[in-house]
């Protein structure tokens, strides 16, 4: 048997003869194995709100006093809500009335509010409390988790935001547990008078994923529409816009909130696709019925990271692009002819009955003969509204 230390050239010798498994699991657990993640791609996280939030990380948002951080994150609420998804919103800030309020502004369905929306306000969340908030992520499971105010929080936690130990004294029981169980958390808070930065301890931009500053060029109230503008401070996965506009204020048509976006690509008139979904898609048709894996679809298109993320999950969403086994496709149309019942057709099936187990790669189905038989065309889906600003 042998005696005395192994050397690190022995060692990773000895990783290579074992082919990559994991033989250190006996002295050391948690390994994990990236090889196999590098080969088949990174793909670009998943976005829970198109621009602004990314699944599963902490979200920084910081504005002066009544910019309109509350009436932002409200509609994030909305925009969840209406996807069906939870959200806990913990308010320090307005409370019951004010929130109502805004939300029957926003055009809420108030049937759905209770069902979706988990509403806690004044709550003193508190040292003695992480406990019983990690059983009620566990419990609702919510995919949406909002704080407003984060200096409020911390008051209430007697911890001070100028304190680096307490800020990461306050994210390891509630921002990181939400996190680390894929909750979407988004963080309120306010900014010192220069306007420029989020108040107290610079451990704040450390302990969040994403950081954006929300201004007002135009100010908004309920019968003037202004403007508001993100500008994002920091995107530890680089697929953010870096300028987020929306439109805001009361109207002739009621109270709006419009996502207006930063640059409006021209429509070249093909059911509305812009220059850079056009280039996607059209990439992605040169590999036919082998698809392509993300990586490869990605370098073939030569588009910036965050620009060929947009024109994905647009592409996704309005049905033109499938994924089958982590291989995207491009798709003939984007949804099956209804049957005889109004129900869609079960005709259209993958070609031969294969499910892709066996007989070569996956592809999506070959609907071609269906689409000749209905007469179907490409028709977009509803997509979120970004008036030009």
């Amino acid at each position: 048997m042998r005696s005395g230390p192994v050397k690190d050239d022995e060692l990773e010798t000895a990783i290579y003869r074992e082919n990559g498994r994991n033989i250190a699991d006996g002295v050391l657990e948690g390994r994990v194995l990236l090889g196999e993640a590098m080969r088949g791609g990174v793909e670009l996280p998943e976005e829970l709100e198109p621009g602004l939030l990314i699944r599963g990380s902490v979200h920084h948002l910081f504005a002066g006093p009544g910019v309109g951080k509350t009436w932002l994150a409200l509609w994030l609420i909305k925009n969840a809500i209406g996807r069906g998804q939870a959200v806990a919103f913990f308010d320090t800030e307005n409370g019951q009335r004010i929130v109502s309020e805004r939300l029957v502004a926003l055009g809420v369905d108030s049937s759905q509010v209770d069902a979706r929306l988990f509403y806690y306000p004044t709550l003193s969340m508190g040292l003695d409390m992480p406990a019983s908030f990690r059983r009620f992520l566990d419990a609702i499971k919510p995919d949406l988790v909002v704080f407003d105010s984060w200096l409020d929080h911390l008051a209430n936690a007697n911890l001070s935001e100028n304190e680096a130990t307490d800020i990461a004294t306050w994210a390891a029981r509630y921002s990181r547990p939400a996190r680390d169980r894929g909750c979407t958390v988004v963080l309120l808070d306010h900014v010192p008078h220069d306007g420029k930065r989020a108040r107290g301890s610079t451990r704040k931009k450390d302990e969040v994923d994403v950081q954006w500053r929300l201004t007002r060029p135009e100010p908004f109230d309920r019968q003037k529409v202004g403007r508001l503008v993100l500008r994002r401070e920091k995107d530890r996965e680089a697929v953010l816009p870096q300028v987020v506009k929306f439109e805001v204020g009361g109207s002739s048509d009621g109270f709006v909130f419009l996502h207006s976006g930063e640059t409006a690509e021209e429509s070249q008139g093909d059911n509305g696709l812009t220059v850079t979904q056009r280039k996607a898609l059209d990439a992605l048709k040169t590999y036919g019925e082998k698809g392509a894996g993300f990586v490869e679809w990605h370098t073939s298109c030569k588009l910036a990271k965050s620009t060929f993320g947009d024109a994905k999950q647009l592409l996704e969403r309005t049905g033109r692009v499938e994924k089958y086994e982590k291989r995207y496709f491009a798709a003939h149309k984007t949804q099956c002819p209804e049957g005889p019942t109004g129900h869609p057709s079960d005709a259209a099936e993958h070609p031969n009955g294969m499910s892709g187990t066996s007989g070569g790669p996956p592809r999506p189905p070959d609907r071609t003969s269906v689409e000749r038989a209905h007469g179907t065309e490409l028709v977009p889906e509803k997509s979120y509204p970004r008036p030009v600003g």
